[in-house]
């Protein structure tokens, strides 16, 4: 495992890999905005604690999981102080990536701001990205039921069925 700088990975052509794309949207438009100043620090702060995993081709690097350094990465106005930290990066190749990484990713963050986020909007568009494939690959089973979701974020099915679908802030 390497470490890079985030300042050396800003030069660098750093995409979110096509496949998660759907992903980082919902951490970008969903989880994001409703985490709070605070949290959203927090998260920068773990950025530094999970490796990151790249499929590396030519010039664009792929970045495969930790959506809040690639939401730094693409920030104008980035804490200098972020800026000159390492992260652990890795290199996989196209064949290694596993669809769960990310998405388990993104469940934990889910599961650690549920309080504070619009879950049945959340699950509502996990469930159109994950195709039968993913599902099986994921879970052995054809679907993402709310049952499933419920778990994963650690809440039991009425609470889901209680909260509005608006955000909770």
């Amino acid at each position: 495992m390497d470490r890079i700088s985030i300042a050396k990975l800003q030069k660098n052509t750093v995409t979110i890999h096509p496949d998660i794309i759907s992903l980082f949207d919902i951490y970008a438009s969903h989880i994001r905005p409703s985490m709070g100043s605070r949290n959203i620090e927090m998260e920068q702060n773990r950025v530094f604690f999970r490796p990151t995993l790249f499929i590396k081709e030519k010039t664009v690097w792929s970045m495969v999981n930790n959506f809040e350094l690639y939401y730094s990465l693409k920030l104008f106005s980035i804490d200098q102080k972020l800026v000159r930290k390492d992260v652990s990066i890795s290199s996989i190749s196209e064949e290694q990536l596993v669809s769960g990484i990310p998405f388990y990713e993104l469940v934990d963050i889910i599961a650690r701001y549920k309080k504070l986020l619009d879950i049945k909007l959340i699950y509502t568009c996990l469930n159109e990205i994950l195709t039968i494939s993913m599902n099986q690959a994921l879970f052995n089973k054809n679907t993402f039921p709310i049952t499933t979701f419920c778990q994963l974020i650690n809440i039991n099915e009425q609470t889901y069925h209680k909260r509005s679908s608006e955000s909770v802030l």
